[in-house]
């Protein structure tokens, strides 16, 4: 018989509270392994992230360190800012909802825009991980503007429509250590060295 750990039950619970505004009246912050499980809690079967954790308006202090995309507006995304993430995961059909990252020339998804919303400089310089599931329409020159954003990126894990980005992606992320590629299956890649 599987019983779930004491931490796991606990964070169920403050989520819960959490989430019904029972920490309101105090003051705390917690440690960030406890912080990272109760924000699973809360945003597990959620489209969004509630506002007043992500504001620090709760009265409970979570630091969230992994980003999940949500469809949200700008001014929503900017409480992400407050902040210390270390690893972003974006849903690109997310962004269909969401109009606000769509340049004009095109309507190509201005992802370096959309990161740059959630990121504050400090989670720009310590961003570790970054995960892109879907394909997107991006400009010609994400890559170079998402590297210069994100200088110490280890790990990236993307799908490509072209292995053009792919030899972009090596060539302007120095700190890259893991590169996970997801293509279409006609991708050829005798070309990237």
């Amino acid at each position: 018989m599987f019983v779930d750990s004491l931490v796991e039950l606990s964070s169920k619970v403050v989520a819960k509270c959490l989430v019904e505004d029972r920490y309101k009246h105090l003051d705390l912050s917690l440690e960030a392994s406890l912080n990272d499980q109760i924000v699973r809690q809360v945003t597990r079967g959620r489209r969004e992230f509630p506002a007043s954790l992500i504001a620090k308006e709760s009265g409970l202090k979570l630091n969230v360190t992994h980003f999940y995309s949500f469809p949200n507006s700008r001014k929503g995304l900017m409480d992400f800012q407050l902040h210390d993430i270390q690893s972003v995961y974006l849903t690109l059909y997310n962004f269909l909802e969401v109009k606000e990252f769509r340049t004009g020339n095109g309507g190509y998804l201005d992802i370096v825009d959309y990161l740059r919303t959630i990121l504050n400089e400090k989670s720009r310089q310590n961003l570790r991980e970054l995960t892109i599931e879907g394909y997107g329409n991006f400009e010609g020159n994400w890559v170079e503007k998402m590297a210069e954003l994100l200088p110490n990126l280890q790990s990236l894990d993307s799908e490509f429509s072209t292995s053009i980005y792919v030899k972009k992606v090596c060539k302007s992320f120095h700190n890259l250590i893991h590169l996970n590629i997801r293509s279409k299956p006609n991708l050829k890649y005798n070309s990237i060295a």
